[in-house]
């Protein structure tokens, strides 16, 4: 319902501005969806917060409770699932350009069978046929998907991609790794290291991209403190800074998200790039 965005606020306000019409036919296919990997029947009658496709502060009511759940349940673990992601794309990256479409199918995880020319998914009665019908296919690994694989087809646009969307949380130690609060003494060095507003503002950054003005609210700063704290950051190549029309727009670099993540890296050789091991 509101496409790829590179952070929270963007997909918020791509929520906000969604088509009424579109919206109810997402979330009415969602549970179409939902329905082939359960036992619910029964066609889609609005959700337990209304009818947010048409009714515009019930939408802004489910805004807020979104906006508060990404704080609560996500931020503070997003930079190492925004990583182990990363990760997962990397890999099947580079299986599709050196060994080409059917290995990177052969290779998907548990619960994916490549039988030429059907990718099978699911298991047991949890199963189902998607046809192509020449959409493409889009992997998005995922840390919201459960443990099963899901398929997604656009009810709106027959041009779109069919989306899998692959789970990277497999097991008990994958939650363990990705979905725990970060070590005190790491946050306690860092903010040694940084400073703590400066070491607030990176944590800041590396819940989504996002405007300076943003990041005076995420960190409760004024507006020349955070923007003095994103230039110095920026010097150290722990953020990266894009100008969008009059506003500029603030990433973290891989180098800021491994500092975060606690990664180490051994100085290379001379002539050699610099290897990253991580802790």
């Amino acid at each position: 319902m509101t496409g790829v965005s590179a952070s929270i606020e963007e997909g918020i306000e791509a929520l906000r501005a969604a088509r009424a019409d579109h919206l109810h036919a997402e979330l009415a296919g969602a549970v179409q969806a939902r329905a082939r990997y359960s036992r619910c029947t029964g066609p889609w009658a609005g959700t337990a917060w209304g009818d947010i496709a048409h009714d515009r502060e019930t939408r802004e009511e489910l805004v807020a409770y979104l906006q508060d759940s990404h704080r609560a349940a996500v931020a503070p673990y997003w930079p190492r699932i925004l990583s182990r992601l990363q990760a997962e794309q990397v890999s099947h990256a580079r299986t599709l350009a050196e060994h080409g479409v059917e290995a990177m199918l052969a290779g998907l995880p548990p619960g994916f069978r490549w039988k030429s020319p059907t990718l099978e998914i699911g298991r047991g009665s949890l199963t189902g046929t998607v046809e192509l019908d020449g959409r493409g296919l889009l992997l998005v690994p995922s840390a919201f998907c459960q443990t099963r694989p899901i398929t997604y087809t656009s009810p709106t646009d027959d041009q779109a991609p069919v989306l899998l969307f692959i789970p990277v949380i497999r097991s008990v130690s994958d939650a363990a790794t990705l979905l725990t609060t970060r070590e005190f003494g790491l946050d306690k060095a860092l903010s040694a290291l940084l400073g703590r507003t400066r070491a607030q503002a990176l944590h800041a950054i590396s819940d989504g991209p996002c405007t300076t003005g943003q990041l005076a609210k995420r960190i409760s700063a004024s507006l020349p403190t955070a923007s003095e704290q994103a230039s110095v950051l920026r010097q150290a190549d722990l953020i990266s800074t894009t100008r969008h029309g009059s506003a500029v727009l603030h990433t973290l670099t891989p180098l800021g998200s491994a500092l975060l993540n606690g990664h180490h890296f051994q100085a290379p050789l001379p002539g050699q790039p610099p290897q990253r091991h991580t802790s």
